[in-house]
């Protein structure tokens, strides 16, 4: 059988919307694939989450919505606080103390609205500086203004 000019003519079309054809499914799969990983084909990554538990749906976090406690100074994550930001946390703990005598770490650091942890070091520079004084041992210890 012999092919002529019409059947090549209907064969370079065919092949054409095939090869257009195939281009476009195969954006649409790449297309899939960078959305399934939570990327955009302009580059831009998307918010995802870290490894661990997923959150679940339509229940908010009340860690994200809980209000800044205090405007305190706090330690950079994995570093070491500054001389003067140490210096800070010790004068409002000072203040506090001055207030609120005889009261407990664990009492101060939520009147304060920071961790305890964070309170040990300034803690330690008043007593250095002997501006205040304690009663009492281990969880039971009080602090006072001298």
């Amino acid at each position: 059988m012999k092919t002529t000019a019409l059947d090549r003519e209907i064969k370079v079309r065919v092949d054409a919307f095939v090869l257009e054809l195939t281009n476009m499914v195969k954006l649409g799969a790449l297309q899939a694939v960078h959305d399934a990983l939570g990327e955009h084909l302009a580059g831009t990554q998307a918010v995802r989450r870290g490894p661990g538990r997923p959150a679940k749906s339509g229940t908010p976090s009340p860690i994200a919505d809980a209000p800044a406690a205090s405007k305190m100074p706090r330690a950079r994550k994995g570093g070491k606080r500054s001389q003067g930001d140490v210096l800070a946390v010790a004068a409002s703990l000072l203040d506090y103390i001055s207030a609120h005598a005889g009261e407990r770490l664990e009492q101060i650091s939520k009147g304060l609205g920071v961790p305890s942890k964070e309170l040990k070091l300034p803690v330690q520079k008043l007593f250095e500086q002997n501006k205040i004084k304690t009663t009492g041992e281990k969880r039971g210890t009080k602090y006072f203004a001298k």
